[in-house]
């Protein structure tokens, strides 16, 4: 008896592994080669309710209505993208041309004063270091002005790698529309083809499966866009307080950086800081960096709470998650790694998985 208990155990263990295994393929090698048709499979998967609704109600041919909010999303998404990418790339520019100028007006003045301020404290305690410290200051002052001039053609450089990028990533755009269309036209096919090829007995749990994995995606983003709220309306209060201009625009596109890992708050509100100290406005930079400490503290406390009770999940486990996600599948880890623990809980829960039978 005990001989079977183990046998199972391993069984099952060996299941559960083979299972992880192929998660772990899958989004750390093979999505990115099918990601154009991953992508726009769920663009057609997340309109399906709404195409399912407007036909019942209007009684209208499920090709029109899918093509029609097609070419709504696309609309929107491609208006939304044209405006980000113009003012970005105005910004960026203006920023490039600018960077030389900027180091020899506001940062080599404050610097020299700085090392001169520094020099004359250091002499009180040790005169006869004033000489080696004058030399290290030329140094360093030296390579700021290099790394400044440089930094110009290396931000050029890479504005033309994206877009040299670009025919690439036009493709697989392209790609990705004509194959939500075909998904969204032919879905009912698609949806009766694979049903198929599955045992009827099996249909009422593969539908439960289904609605698992959706629900817990669609919690995660809700999950989500509660702290881009939240986010938002701490930046909107802190800007507002400190009197900057179109406080609410700067507002959501900061609160939308700080939902990506990488890039954060820091991304928009350092280089804001600097640039406010050097021109002087030190009330402004401290108040900037006062709301940069603010909203991380709120966000390292919240985040655990809101995603991992929006998930069911602990906050503990919730970090782990995070972490091991970053660490094993890069990126697209701090994302999908609590949607697939999460996932995983609840088909163990429900008798999918077997783990503890």
């Amino acid at each position: 008896m005990r001989t079977e208990k183990e046998r199972s155990f391993l069984i099952h263990v060996l299941y559960i592994s083979c299972i992880l295994c192929f998660f772990y393929l899958f989004f750390r090698y093979f999505i990115y080669e099918i990601f154009p048709f991953f992508l726009g499979f769920l663009i057609a998967f997340s309109l399906r309710p709404f195409v399912r609704h407007t036909i019942q109600l209007f009684h209208l041919p499920q090709k029109l209505v899918s093509l029609l909010y097609l070419a709504l999303f696309y609309g929107t998404i491609g208006f939304m993208l044209s405006v980000a990418c113009i003012q970005c790339f105005h910004i960026l520019s203006s920023f490039i041309a600018k960077l030389p100028f900027l180091y020899e007006s506001q940062i080599a003045p404050m610097l020299d004063s700085f090392f001169t301020w520094l020099e004359h404290q250091i002499i009180h305690f040790s005169p006869y270091i004033s000489y080696d410290m004058e030399q290290l200051f030329q140094n360093i002052n030296e390579a700021m002005e290099s790394l400044a001039l440089s930094g110009s053609g290396m931000l050029f450089d890479m504005v033309t790698r994206l877009a040299s990028s670009l025919p690439g990533m036009l493709v697989s755009f392209f790609i990705t529309i004509l194959s939500s269309i075909f998904f969204a036209l032919d879905f009912p096919r698609v949806s009766s083809f694979i049903m198929r090829q599955i045992p009827k007995e099996r249909h009422a749990s593969l539908y439960r499966i289904r609605e698992i994995i959706t629900d817990t995606i669609l919690n995660y983003f809700i999950s989500y866009g509660k702290l881009m709220i939240v986010t938002f309306v701490e930046l909107a209060i802190g800007l507002c307080y400190l009197s900057v201009e179109n406080a609410l625009p700067i507002a959501f596109v900061i609160a939308c950086f700080d939902i990506l890992p990488v890039l954060g708050t820091g991304t928009i509100l350092f280089p804001w800081i600097f640039l406010n100290f050097f021109h002087h406005r030190v009330k402004l930079a401290v108040g900037l960096l006062i709301l940069h400490l603010i909203i991380n503290i709120i966000r390292q406390i919240i985040e655990p709470k809101i995603v991992g009770k929006q998930m069911g999940i602990h906050p503990l486990l919730m970090l782990g998650c995070m972490f091991f996600g970053v660490r094993l599948f890069g990126f697209l880890g701090f994302f999908i790694a609590p949607i697939i623990v999460q996932i995983f809980c609840q088909l163990n829960e429900e008798g999918f998985l077997h783990i503890y039978k």
